[in-house]
């Protein structure tokens, strides 16, 4: 067996990945600049396929889900998917204005995830730079409403559940992460609707963000075990016209996770009985389910999961472990393994101010180079 660095080629892509540093800051900028909201990702996934025209890939396509596809083809059937999310949690209306300094990067979805995305396009062009071919096709998917509901995720996973031996979520923030568990969540919006109309005239008359203000109170009253670990999220609100409106509507965001399955259904049970059993000065609420993330997993003595640990290890990475992100979720749920790893530290995730850490990109590139090789069945790590 030889180790990396006895490996030419090998040891050459690892040095390609200082090389590459400059022109991933280059794409996270470019992508970072461009709002893409959860299922409003097409100017960023344009100038992506722009970007993406200009590499060596046998296909390159937008499938019928909206994700944006590269295939590196190898020499047999089998496929390995590094994915990585095209939208963000931020509204067009913000500044993703992105700034660089000598050690970091910050801007609105620098690390969450533009970095994501650039490292997998990195990573293909250093394959191609250092010469080196792979049994397993490598398909590079940038996918679209990771931040939702996962519909990208889930249409490719369902194209390729029978020919895809791993799954590789890249995420920008947490080197040294190793996502291999998911946590059971729910997404729910829930929604008050009411007449309205002007306020002075019409003072008085139920008003929907009241209305919703009593319905907060009492998802907040709901007892919450402390083991295992479950929660309650209020994390959107939206509603109303104008100031001198009687708000006609209101909704909420909510999500609802546990680290096991019977804690989270009686949640979610809970949850719905405050909605369809309350009436609020003679309102009546209804609630919608976005997304739900079945609760799963490899274990840590997972072939994929040694080979990742073993990885930190030669290149001093500290391993923490983890659950995966919504993305992930997705082909543990249907017994794919797969592994979310992260490409570097950084801070405020999903706020504005936002930052990466430009150093540990390296190694975080490093990191991918040698999985990727790893679970090709090269003599390395294995």
């Amino acid at each position: 067996m030889k180790r990396p660095l006895e490996d030419k080629k090998v040891s050459k892509s690892l040095r390609l990945a200082k090389k590459w540093v400059i022109r991933i800051l280059s794409d996270i900028v470019t992508l970072s600049e461009i709002p893409a909201p959860s299922d409003k990702e097409g100017e960023k996934r344009r100038r992506l396929l722009t970007l993406m025209k200009r590499m060596n890939f046998h296909t390159l396509q937008r499938d019928n889900f909206g994700n944006l596809i590269g295939v590196r083809k190898g020499r047999g059937n089998r496929k390995t998917i590094f994915t990585a999310h095209l939208d963000t949690v931020f509204h067009e209306k913000i500044d993703h204005t992105v700034r660089i300094t000598a050690e970091r990067v910050y801007g609105p979805g620098v690390g969450d995830d533009s970095l994501g995305i650039a490292s997998m396009l990195a990573l293909s062009k250093i394959l191609d730079e250092a010469k080196i071919d792979t049994d397993n096709d490598l398909i590079f998917a940038a996918t679209v409403r990771g931040e939702t509901d996962f519909y990208g995720m889930r249409g490719l996973m369902e194209t390729y559940k029978n020919e895809v031996d791993y799954v590789i979520p890249v995420e920008g923030h947490g080197l040294g992460r190793l996502g291999f568990v998911s946590v059971g969540k729910i997404r729910l919006r829930i929604n008050s609707q009411v007449k309205g109309g002007e306020s002075l005239t019409e003072f008085g008359r139920s008003n929907a963000i009241v209305v919703m203000n009593k319905v907060i109170n009492q998802l907040l009253s709901i007892g919450l075990p402390i083991e295992p670990k479950t929660t309650l999220n209020l994390g959107v609100i939206e509603g109303g016209i104008a100031y001198n409106t009687v708000a006609p509507n209101c909704s909420l965001g909510v999500e609802i996770s546990s680290e096991q399955r019977e804690p989270l259904l009686r949640l979610h049970h809970e949850v719905s009985e405050v909605i369809y059993n309350a009436e609020y000065n003679g309102v009546r609420l209804d609630m919608e389910e976005l997304s739900r993330c079945p609760i799963g997993g490899i274990p840590k003595n997972h072939p994929m999961v040694k080979t990742a640990i073993k990885i930190h290890k030669f290149l001093g990475i500290e391993t923490s472990y983890g659950v995966t992100g919504f993305e992930g979720s997705v082909p543990l749920s249907m017994g794919i393994p797969s592994i979310t790893v992260g490409i570097t530290n950084g801070v405020n995730q999903h706020l504005v101010d936002e930052y990466i850490e430009i150093e540990p990109i390296i190694l975080g590139l490093e990191q991918i180079i040698l999985l990727a090789l790893s679970l090709d069945k090269r003599e390395i790590f294995i």
